[in-house]
């Protein structure tokens, strides 16, 4: 904000306060419904509930890309570029592709903060450049090579140029006119400083660090898929109970998928939750109203037991709490 005031203060040109207006106002509308969703947590009335479901339907991931595409072909219609994003379903389409996008879209606060940080050390670099070397060394060399001309009259410009070359080079010598020689010391050495620092901190340990955050999400989606497939084929569904301890058990012939698939087979759980949902109370029986009353908790899901451990009165070890295992 400080440097926003100051690039004001000091812009030559006369800037209509309108231009402020409209671009504060454009943004409000834009973060107005993320904003106005994250705030009703508890919708209180039949209209803020309403809200909340189409934002949700609207942003459930799988909805939201084929509205997108769905636009996409609309406005093709009209744009004929427009057709070539619907090439993006492939996203939709392949499992790994999906995983490499999260990769770079769970960690967006780390990368968002980066980004931020690479606009802040631009915006330094820009006004030291801008106040002690001059706006006249900030010059655009896609012109002619033997004069090439000036890239900004002020400061907002000459920072709009500077984040566009330091971040695409990672260096901010293609934006500056070349170093002075050994004839003016105190200038080169300067300048040496100026183009190194940048070069380290920018080119170097910002642009490793975003490398470091999106690499580290690979190997935690890498480890959570591992996780996941282990627990799915190790662990039965409802009580969780590990393959190895269904085994291990003596003088018995249930086999782990016979518990899994057959004694505590997940969909006839959801059936019996749907037939006590349209079931009144005072007609269930005792077990049933039990259930009934608890459908919230967890206190009436066998945990890390089965009929047969029941049986060879056996208790799993490593049984966990209710809460526990809704965590997991």
């Amino acid at each position: 904000f400080g440097f926003l005031c100051l690039v004001h203060s000091i812009n030559k040109y006369s800037v209509d306060e309108a231009v402020y207006l409209e671009m504060g106002s454009f943004l409000a509308y834009l973060t107005a419904p993320w904003v106005l969703r994250k705030y009703l947590v508890i919708p209180k009335s039949k209209v803020l509930s309403t809200y909340c479901a189409v934002y949700d339907t609207i942003t459930y991931p799988p909805i939201f890309v084929h509205l997108l595409l769905m636009i996409s072909i609309f406005v093709g219609m009209d744009k004929a570029y427009f057709f070539t994003f619907t090439l993006l379903d492939c996203l939709n389409m392949s499992e790994l592709l999906r995983g490499t996008v999260k990769a770079v879209t769970r960690p967006a606060r780390a990368l968002g903060e980066t980004a931020a940080l690479f606009v802040i050390v631009v915006c330094c670099y820009t006004a030291v450049s801008f106040f002690i070397f001059g706006r006249d060394d900030i010059v655009d060399k896609t012109g002619v090579d033997d004069d090439p001309g000036g890239a900004c009259n002020t400061l907002i410009e000459c920072f709009i140029w500077s984040l566009y070359v330091g971040i695409r080079e990672g260096d901010m010598e293609p934006a500056l006119v070349d170093a002075p020689g050994f004839d003016d010391p105190g200038a080169f050495r300067n300048r040496i400083i100026y183009d190194v620092s940048f070069f380290i901190i920018l080119g170097v340990l910002l642009f490793d660090v975003v490398s470091g955050i999106i690499l580290d999400e690979f190997g935690a989606i890498r480890e959570e898929v591992s996780e996941r497939e282990d627990k799915m084929k190790n662990e039965t569904f409802i009580s969780g109970i590990n393959r190895e301890k269904i085994e291990e058990m003596e003088g018995n012939d249930v086999q782990f998928d016979v518990v899994n698939e057959v004694q505590q087979e997940k969909w006839n759980y959801l059936f019996f939750l749907i037939y006590l949902s349209q079931k009144e109370l005072s007609d269930c029986n005792g077990p049933e109203a039990f259930v009934k009353k608890n459908i919230g908790e967890t206190t009436w899901v066998p945990q890390r037991t089965c009929l047969a451990m029941e049986r060879a009165g056996l208790k799993d070890e490593e049984e966990k709490s209710a809460e526990e295992l809704l965590e997991e």
